[in-house]
């Protein structure tokens, strides 16, 4: 379990599932945003491998792309089935999720996104703040979007942090995240 000392951010772990790379590029601008407000990141894709160590002790930020009705992204899809069998005990993860889709699909619109924010939460993972959708036609280039939400997610996670009492409680030893 990794720990943190008032005044330490968040090691956050960024999970990618992209086809065309569009859900790449906006998860290394919300990297750098995260990184600008001294987060440490790391970012991959979604594995079996990541679903087996999938636990509490870090934040998660999920960003992915919708194809074909609603499908997840190859490079996710055994993520997301492991950690549907796994169901590990995600009680109070702080995670975010990026969505990226394209709004003349009305039905299936960022439907990978909400497919996993959705599996997170019934975990028991508190999503913080709005998840982002972007329309891929209305803004191919969607770094601009998910940097800006991300450092807006960083401040939420900062004040989950301090909310969680990792910093700030009777002593300063370090805590658990």
């Amino acid at each position: 379990m990794r720990t943190t000392t008032c005044g330490a951010m968040a090691d956050i772990l960024i999970i990618v599932g992209t086809e065309g790379g569009n859900a790449r590029f906006a998860a290394e601008a919300a990297g750098e945003a995260l990184s600008t407000k001294r987060h440490a990141v790391e970012l991959t894709f979604g594995s079996e491998r990541i679903a087996n160590t999938l636990d509490r002790s870090r934040p998660l930020l999920v960003c992915t792309s919708t194809y074909g009705y609603g499908d997840l992204p190859e490079n996710l899809a055994p993520f997301v089935r492991r950690v549907g069998v796994l169901r590990p005990d995600l009680r109070g993860l702080p995670y975010g999720v990026i969505a990226l889709g394209d709004r003349t699909y009305t039905e299936t619109f960022c439907m990978a996104g909400r497919r996993v924010d959705a599996l997170l939460a019934e975990l028991g993972g508190r999503r913080l703040g709005p998840r982002l959708e972007i329309d891929t036609c209305a803004d191919p280039l969607p770094d601009t979007a998910a940097q800006a939400w991300a450092s807006e997610w960083a401040s939420l996670l900062d004040a989950e942090q301090q909310r969680t009492h990792l910093c700030g409680g009777k002593d300063d030893a370090p805590r658990a995240f």
